[in-house]
């Protein structure tokens, strides 16, 4: 049974995101509220999977009081935890990621960056007025501040093609076509992909906009 302790702090939260932001309450009502549950299955202290918001209690109690150092899991950290995942949903994160064939690990991370940019900086009546309380660990950075999603999403799509031809130089295995040495391909391997596509353990889907750059760039298209 999940304890009591979270069952009255997300009440409390709930109340205060009512009052911090109605657009974002209303549409965790909308999906019928977070729903408390306690699971080894999904590693993650709470996610959305476009029809309700899920907050993982027992996550939190193994893993993140003991990743961050600390005692509770306080009203403010749920509210951030909670308005993040209803962002999720504001944001239609499922269906613009279908929509562009977007890489789902990349895609992840650019949404995270922008969604908690928005909660950190948030404003009310011209001053700052964050969304709860920001979690260490969660993804944040000032360069990002006033970037949608998209364009969080090409910047780090692009960061990680140009980590992958330092690699490939650094290893002398570019293809000859990158290289402005003709237009020979890699070799293939016995299941067809091109020798070093990395693989799906990495996050990386051949058929996805990324794992069509990765052709394009290994000489496989």
């Amino acid at each position: 049974m999940v304890p009591q302790k979270y069952q009255k702090r997300l009440a409390e939260a709930m109340s205060e995101l009512s009052l911090d932001s109605f657009m974002i309450s209303n549409v965790i009502f909308s999906v019928g509220g977070v729903h408390l549950v306690e699971t080894t299955k999904v590693p993650a202290m709470a996610w959305t999977d476009g029809e309700g918001i899920y907050l993982n209690v027992k996550y939190i109690d193994e893993v993140v009081l003991d990743e961050l150092q600390i005692k509770e899991f306080t009203v403010p950290m749920i509210m951030y935890t909670i308005a993040h995942e209803a962002m999720h949903l504001i944001n239609f994160t499922l269906a613009r990621k279908k929509e562009h064939n977007y890489n789902h690990m990349l895609w992840n991370f650019a949404t995270d960056y922008a969604i908690n940019s928005l909660l950190v900086n948030n404003t009310r009546n011209g001053k700052k007025a964050p969304i709860g309380a920001y979690i260490k660990g969660t993804l944040y950075d000032d360069k990002y501040l006033n970037k949608s999603s998209d364009e969080i999403y090409e910047d780090l799509k692009q960061d990680f093609i140009n980590q992958v031809k330092q690699q490939l130089q650094q290893q002398g295995q570019m293809p000859k076509k990158q290289q402005g040495q003709g237009s020979g391909s890699s070799q293939q391997q016995e299941n067809g992909e091109s020798e070093g596509f990395p693989q799906p353990s990495m996050g990386i889907d051949p058929n996805d906009d990324l794992g069509q750059e990765l052709k394009k760039l290994l000489g496989d298209d």
